[in-house]
């Protein structure tokens, strides 16, 4: 990982630091600093339209009340200024060189296209206070392995990470109320998907031919495909389904076109938490009547 510009929180020393750590210790003061507080600090503030940078202006921000517009610039890692609230439409669309990007607390919603075609965008924070991840968002960012979801994320939209093929496991959180047509479709190397959300909605194709997925473990009490979508369509490798305890309604249909689905329970390994049972009624458990 390069080192990232920052400055010390405590003393204002200006210092080289390991984006991937999260806390560091000043060479100057020896205070202790979180890294990404420390990065954004080197980023002073935001005057009219313009970001100034220790003192100068810079230019590689369009920003409009708030909304990131345009990213004019070509470094490979960036730290979006405090007090957007905003990524606006396709804002970092096609940005070859792009490997990692920093958004500030208080961003609200990344729009649609932001960060589409970033193939080389490795990692990106997605801070509390996001609500919304808008179509296409970050669709076929090729080397984009891990997302960690702030638990403030409501929706995430049509094809927001589909073609993201290097992502391998994914945590859908508690908030979450609806996945969108093909939000994850076409990610080639993802093997597991665990759905926390409480209430949520999953539509057609969300998580459609991911090839390698074998595992999805529902953890909310209502998981619902709308109009008996199949949000899992193509996933010809997805054998393994876990019901988890809060799990109050889903339906089985929701795993058509899987080997769970096709089989008739046959390798369709899919748990009653009460009594083990793996035979059923949509979402009734056979052996033992319990309803899913």
């Amino acid at each position: 990982m390069a080192l990232l510009d920052a400055r010390c929180t405590s003393c204002g020393a200006a210092l080289k630091v390991n984006g991937a750590l999260d806390a560091a210790n000043c060479e100057s003061c020896g205070a202790a600093f979180v890294v990404e507080k420390a990065v954004r600090n080197f980023y002073v503030n935001i005057q009219a339209q313009n970001v100034v940078v220790q003192g100068g202006v810079r230019e590689d921000f369009e920003i409009r009340g708030g909304v990131l517009v345009k990213y004019h610039g070509n470094a490979e890692e960036v730290v979006i200024p405090d007090g957007v609230v905003e990524i606006g439409k396709g804002a970092f669309h096609d940005c070859a060189v792009l490997r990692r990007v920093i958004l500030p607390e208080g961003i609200e919603r990344i729009g649609e296209s932001a960060f589409m075609n970033c193939r080389r965008l490795e990692a990106t924070s997605l801070p509390d206070g996001l609500t919304e991840i808008c179509d296409e968002a970050f669709r076929n960012c090729a080397s984009l392995a891990d997302i960690r979801f702030s638990s403030s994320v409501q929706k995430i939209g049509r094809s927001a990470f589909g073609k993201c093929a290097a992502l391998t496991k994914l945590s859908v959180p508690a908030n979450v109320t609806q996945v969108d047509i093909f939000a994850f479709s076409d990610c080639a190397a993802l093997t597991e998907v665990i759905i926390y959300a409480e209430d949520i909605e999953l539509l057609t194709g969300a998580f459609g031919d991911c090839g390698n997925l074998e595992r999805v473990v529902l953890e909310g009490k209502t998981v619902k495909n709308s109009s008996h979508s199949a949000p899992f369509d193509h996933c010809g490798k997805l054998t393994i389904v876990q019901i988890g305890q809060s799990v109050e309604q889903f339906d089985r249909g929701m795993f058509y076109d899987t080997p769970c689905y096709k089989s008739r329970n046959k390798g369709f390994t899919v748990s009653c938490w009460r009594c083990g049972g793996k035979k059923w009624n949509g979402s009734l458990c056979k052996q033992c009547g319990l309803m899913h």
